[in-house]
């Protein structure tokens, strides 16, 4: 008898004790899916991205979600795999790296001089929880400036905010990096039309 006490208490401890265990961790990166076309027009400019910069509430690991336009949260258990500015800007270098529109993309002011220099900041990157359907936003403001003067030679601003398509965080940096790659496309336009 005292046996089966026993185990039936054991049994009762390993419920409990899943009954409170942390789930497990997830962790979200930004890709930049979508095959970019290389541009037809090289410049022989090098192109320098500069740091990201990261409004405050979203310079964080975990993953932003709103519920509401006055109450901001993050959830526990769900990450971002670096902090989103270091992930945006290595999105940005593949992309403007893998376009050819310039002779080379650094990020570093150490390596080749630069021509230009890709100035961004964001101020959004989260999770909207309203009812029927979540989505994801993405806001933020990106220049490109002359490295020797300073003048600004192209800026692009956006705020976008696209469904996630159901319910789930898993979808939001899939979402969030198809909008970063459409506004690259857009800065790529007004690049292109400066030549």
């Amino acid at each position: 008898m005292n046996t089966k006490r026993m185990v039936l208490g054991i049994l009762g401890i390993l419920v409990l004790a899943g009954c409170f265990s942390r789930p497990g961790r997830q962790y979200f990166d930004i890709s930049l899916t979508t095959e970019t076309v290389s541009s037809d027009v090289r410049s022989e400019r090098i192109l320098m991205i500069d740091d990201v910069l990261i409004d405050d509430v979203y310079d964080d690991y975990r993953i932003v979600y709103r519920v509401s336009p006055y109450e901001i949260n993050y959830y526990s258990f769900i990450f971002w795999a670096d902090k989103p500015d270091i992930l945006i800007e290595d999105s940005i270098a593949d992309y403007f790296a893998e376009k050819g529109l310039f002779r080379d993309v650094v990020q570093e002011f150490d390596q080749p001089v630069p021509d230009w220099i890709l100035k961004a900041r964001i101020h959004i990157i989260e999770e909207v929880d309203e009812e029927p359907a979540w989505s994801a936003r993405l806001a933020m403001e990106m220049k490109i400036l002359n490295a020797e003067t300073q003048d600004v030679l192209v800026s692009h601003r956006f705020d976008r905010r696209e469904k996630l398509g159901t319910n789930n965080v898993e979808l939001l940096p899939v979402v969030v990096s198809r909008i970063l790659e459409e506004e690259l496309e857009v800065l790529t336009k007004r690049i292109l039309n400066r030549h």
